[in-house]
């Protein structure tokens, strides 16, 4: 049997951020496209002599010189993580700044991955054989400590912090969670459009992930789609003998067949 990691490297997944946008049709691509040119153009100004310098370069350049900070109201809207806004207004979140620093890192031959942990990405970078974790929404550096803390603040303080925990994502695993941080915020945006767009890429990438069906679910019913919320719902039933919360959403499920739907 395939790993998940295996798994994920048979999915074709967009190869870029930006091919993800065209996908999903959010933004203005082109608009994104021509920003990142000048800032990647622009961070090659940072290239000195020895990998540290050169990182510690880029991080002052990137929040100082050029202005990114953390978004303030919006800090969970997609506003905060679709590039070309991010860009333009310089603001975003640690899922964007991960990205671009990520990305910008590539510009000046620095080794730099993306960790995903429970609520946000965490950058590592291994300049000269010492690693260095950085919290990317304000560039500070994390201890090793430090890092497990976050993962016990989210996971809670009983779990042990393994390698795997702390391993560097591969891009398929960096584009797989990006889509579920957009859907998250396209649902607290109210976006359901965006969300449903999301939701329905993870179906078609991972069709036996039964738990997606049940947040389509959720999803298609705010937009009036109460046959097709029913059918999701269904699905997950029937295929999910032993999830917790399947008698919980076989009553759900009878609701929404008792209930007429909404056409649009």
């Amino acid at each position: 049997m395939k790993s998940s990691e295996q798994l994920l490297e048979d999915i074709q997944f967009p190869q870029t951020i930006f091919e993800l946008n065209q996908l999903l049709q959010i933004g203005d691509t082109q608009v994104a496209h021509w920003k990142w040119l000048e800032l990647s153009g622009g961070v090659l100004s940072q290239y000195v002599i020895g990998a540290e310098n050169r990182f510690n370069a880029l991080l002052n350049w990137f929040y100082k010189e050029q202005g990114f900070i953390a978004a303030d109201k919006d800090y969970f809207s997609v506003h905060a993580i679709e590039l070309a806004q991010v860009l333009s207004r310089r603001s975003g979140n640690a899922t964007s700044f991960a990205l671009l620093l990520w990305m910008l890192a590539k510009q000046l031959d620095l080794k730099v991955d993306i960790i995903v942990i429970p609520g946000q990405f965490v950058l590592r970078a291994d300049l000269d054989g010492k690693q260095v974790y950085v919290n990317p929404i304000n560039g500070e550096q994390w201890s090793v400590e430090r890092l497990h803390k976050q993962i016990k603040g989210e996971l809670g303080a009983h779990v042990t912090v393994t390698d795997e925990m702390l391993s560097c994502a591969t891009d398929a695993k960096i584009i797989k969670q990006l889509v579920q941080h957009l859907k998250a915020s396209s649902l607290l945006d109210k976006n359901y459009e965006l969300a449903l767009k999301c939701s329905n890429i993870q179906i078609d990438w991972f069709p036996d992930e039964y738990p997606l069906k049940r947040e389509r679910a959720f999803i298609v019913q705010q937009l009036g789609c109460v046959t097709a919320a029913a059918a999701d719902l269904q699905d997950f039933v029937d295929n999910s003998p032993k999830d917790a919360v399947r008698d919980a959403v076989k009553l759900q499920l009878k609701l929404l067949q008792d209930t007429t739907e909404v056409f649009h």
